[in-house]
């Protein structure tokens, strides 16, 4: 019996690995407003110095600049539980249709909501400003552009 539970919590414990955010998330991401349309707000998602940082701009702008947050305040893996309240906010009624990954700081979140049993995904930045998770949904964009050196 022992056995049989060890061999299902290493299951469930590697099915959950493998969903974390990866670098094939690295990118450029439109921000998408309440009727599910690019906004005027891009964000990159990507590695400096191996820790991931966000950039934001305005399309119309030149320049990136860092939203992560200030010193102190780097990404980690999301726990198990941030998780579950992230999928419960935002799912509610959908939640077993889709798996979580979720980098986060203390301001926001950065999740990608793979469909389970489908090749498709989407993304949300998750804030925290007031006092439970609201999400901004997120298109993936082609652009290769690197916002930072």
């Amino acid at each position: 019996m022992i056995k049989k539970l060890l061999i299902v919590f290493m299951f469930n414990s590697l099915s959950f690995a493998i969903e974390n955010i990866t670098n094939a998330d690295i990118g450029t991401y439109s921000l998408l407003d309440a009727k599910m349309q690019s906004s005027q707000m891009l964000m990159h998602l990507g590695k400096n110095n191996n820790t991931w940082v966000v950039y934001g701009k305005d399309t119309n702008a030149s320049n990136w600049r860092n939203i992560s947050c200030d010193a102190g305040c780097d990404y980690r893996d999301s726990t198990k539980e941030e998780l579950d309240i992230y999928l419960n906010y935002i799912l509610d009624d959908s939640k077993n249709k889709f798996e979580i990954a979720c980098i986060q700081n203390k301001v926001n979140a950065f999740c990608k909501f793979p469909k389970k049993n489908t090749n498709s995904q989407f993304y949300a930045l998750v804030t925290f400003v007031t006092g439970r998770p609201i999400p901004i949904f997120l298109k993936k964009l082609n652009m290769n552009e690197k916002p930072y050196k």
